[in-house]
């Protein structure tokens, strides 16, 4: 599947486009869990096809926030390592990672990766800058069984003022419940506490 690398490091004004993308990356992941053969690959812009190609402003923009772009061949190539890859023998042991190919960001290693294609780990997957990032993603990505009630607030999980209304929303829907928007996004109120005014309610 062709996704964006939008979804990696986002962009300002896209947010729907972003999730939508990043919807490709956690399908392919969920189905190499599964044992299926699937890969995502994070496309930037391609310099010789498509609409960069036909538009040197948007290149030029593109451009200008630092994102750097790729040719044909570089996606082909890319198109390649994805179909080379196989199935993940271990549904348990199935990283994020493994099922994304993301160009645009290391050329030189994501040649490397391309020359080694019958393996399944991304080619950034040992990068030492990215170390934060991957365990952030193991984390929102992993099992519900794992996931630590208490402790943090659910407003330090990026919760913003749209989405806290959502919440909200869904709450009285779904549960009946009529927790004020301050209270919900305070600093005390973690997803613990928020299941016990669900039950005593």
């Amino acid at each position: 599947m062709t996704s964006s690398i939008s979804a990696v490091l986002g962009k300002p004004g896209q947010a729907n486009y972003c999730a939508g993308n990043s919807y490709l990356d956690s399908l392919a992941w969920y189905r190499r869990k599964h044992g299926l053969a699937t890969s995502s690959i994070a496309l930037p812009m391609v310099h010789d096809v498509g609409v960069v190609a036909e538009n040197e402003d948007i290149e030029v923009s593109l451009g200008r926030k630092g994102m750097y772009g790729i040719d044909e061949r570089e996606m082909l190539q890319a198109f390649e390592a994805g179909m080379l890859q196989e199935p993940h023998s271990s549904i348990e042991d199935a990283k994020f990672g493994e099922a994304q190919i993301v160009l645009g960001l290391q050329p030189v290693a994501l040649t490397a990766a391309m020359t080694a294609a019958q393996t399944t780990n991304a080619y950034w997957a040992n990068d030492a800058r990215l170390v934060e990032i991957r365990r952030s993603v193991d984390t929102l990505t992993s099992s519900i069984e794992k996931f630590e009630m208490r402790g943090s607030s659910i407003g330090s999980y990026g919760v913003d003022s749209v989405i806290g209304v959502e919440l909200r929303t869904w709450l009285s829907k779904e549960l009946g419940l009529d927790v004020g928007f301050q209270a919900l996004l305070g600093a005390k109120m973690d997803f613990e506490k928020l299941a016990q005014i669900a039950i005593t309610a």
